[in-house]
């Protein structure tokens, strides 16, 4: 099962949180990446932009933010700088071992 990328948008003098559900989503129905029995044991957030060596969109609280159900993560956001995009990947690892990526596009504009 592949996910769609998404696009989100933030100030840059917002502080937000930006999450992925990897379970079943059970707003949609849709199914999700990891199966009935599988648990996050391990989530890391990797932050790249193509315009900034180190990029000014950091991470606002340290933490694995990963559910109570270990079956989704989030990552709290702050800076940016308006106009540029940022590549935000959340790299997890199951208790089956399994390990996958997921990457979406966070939009820095002022508001």
């Amino acid at each position: 099962m592949g996910f769609k990328k998404y696009s989100a948008k933030k100030d840059p003098h917002s502080t937000v949180d930006f999450g992925r559900i990897w379970g079943d989503n059970p707003d949609t129905g849709e199914k999700g990446w990891l199966s009935e029995n599988e648990e996050i044991i391990s989530s890391v957030w990797l932050i790249s932009s193509s315009k900034e060596e180190i990029p000014t969109l950091v991470e606002a609280s340290q933490g694995n933010g990963i559910s109570v159900d270990k079956k989704s993560t989030a990552i709290w956001l702050e800076g940016g700088t308006a106009g540029f995009s940022y590549n935000l990947t959340n790299r997890i690892e199951t208790n089956l071992t399994r390990k996958e990526d997921a990457t979406g596009i966070v939009v820095v504009e002022e508001k």
